[in-house]
């Protein structure tokens, strides 16, 4: 229901009831001297009977999940706890296999190598248009996208990053209209336009303009704990298994509910 804090009301409710902590974290809620960090710890618990598991969500998590997924109109959302770099790292495992071909732009963020690094998949570089003046990387061009597809017909998927570091995007609409026609995925790491979904001033969000996958990095632009990000898949990918297996392999087994708290909030 909009509006509801699940993960948020949960912890809250646990932290109000002053029980005798025989779990993690060793702080046990109150074993930190510094005032602001002792108020934090408190609701900074582990996976107990109530909090729900970020590997297995069935609860508060789950519920959690689905409204920022009704929040940012996606088809399905995981909330990140170690950043925008664990969805993009995700998206290279689950959607490619050692050796196969990825376009992706040369002003992209050094998860994309972590990614190529872990996924065993090759890069096909796409130009990117500079500001000459400044020197600043602005966007690919969908025309570069078409004609790289067409150069390089093998190529899996094609991962950009819309806004770029100076607030650059992408045509993303028309991009999306070209990797559809040749029946290719369109991921696109979207972390520092995460505000996009929430003012009509914005630009539309990559997923509204017909992304497959995307990555945002909340704690970037939105009022988030550091680490707090997302990953936001369409109707076609919703249902991929190797998504939410592959998540679940480079996740921390120890989730910060803080984290996962302020990205609900």
């Amino acid at each position: 229901m909009p509006g509801t804090t699940p993960i948020y009301t949960a912890l809250q409710q646990y932290a109000g009831k002053d029980f005798l902590r025989l779990h993690m974290p060793g702080h046990i809620g109150k074993g930190i001297k510094q005032q602001e960090l002792c108020r934090l710890a408190a609701l900074d618990l582990t996976e107990i009977p109530g909090l729900d598991d970020l590997h297995l969500p069935t609860g508060v998590i789950k519920e959690s999940q689905e409204l920022l997924a009704r929040a940012f109109g996606a088809a399905k959302s995981y909330f990140l706890v170690n950043g925008a770099t664990s969805g993009v790292h995700a998206l290279f495992l689950a959607l490619n296999k050692e050796g196969e071909k990825v376009l992706l732009p040369r002003n992209a963020h050094r998860s994309f190598y972590g990614g190529l690094v872990l996924s065993g998949a090759v890069p096909v570089y796409l130009p990117v248009q500079v500001e000459t003046d400044l020197g600043v990387a602005l966007s690919v061009t969908a025309e570069d996208v078409n004609s790289l597809l067409i150069s390089n017909p093998d190529v899996n998927n094609v991962f950009i990053s819309s806004p770029s570091y100076y607030g650059t995007g992408c045509d993303i609409a028309a991009i999306a209209a070209i990797t559809s026609s040749y029946n290719k995925l369109l991921l696109v790491d979207e972390a520092h336009g995460a505000h996009f979904a929430f003012s009509p001033l914005y630009p539309k969000t990559a997923l509204e303009s017909g992304a497959d996958a995307v990555v945002n990095g909340l704690h970037k632009t939105l009022p988030v704990f550091n680490q707090g990000a997302c990953l936001h898949l369409s109707a076609r990918l919703a249902g991929d298994l190797r998504i939410a297996k592959t998540l679940s392999l480079l996740t921390t087994t120890s989730p910060s509910y803080p984290i996962l708290a302020s990205i609900e909030l």
